[in-house]
């Protein structure tokens, strides 16, 4: 995956539990602590590294890191997406 994609993606991903400018800055410390910094692809082992230095964060940023380990960053977009159009209908 493009690292600039994988950074995109994550940030909207964490923003459903955390401001988005900490998203950005749990990611750009991942980044670094996995040496991904310079990477302009980041693969699956990657990923998976970046995920576990995300969940060190601990608390709601940890589940979540540890759901798109398991379900794929895409899989999470589209249940986080549903659940907030659940919870917007619900509140109409």
């Amino acid at each position: 995956m493009n690292r600039g994609q994988a950074v995109a993606d994550l940030s909207i991903q964490l923003s459903a539990v955390t401001m988005i400018e900490r998203a950005q800055e749990i990611i750009q410390r991942a980044l670094r602590s996995t040496g991904l910094t310079h990477s302009t692809i980041i693969d699956e082992a990657g990923m998976d590294s970046l995920l576990e230095a995300i969940a060190g964060e601990g608390g709601a940023i940890q589940e979540l890191a540890e759901q798109i380990a398991v379900s794929g960053i895409t899989d999470v977009s589209t249940t986080t997406t549903t659940d907030q159009n659940t919870t917007d209908q619900t509140a109409a």
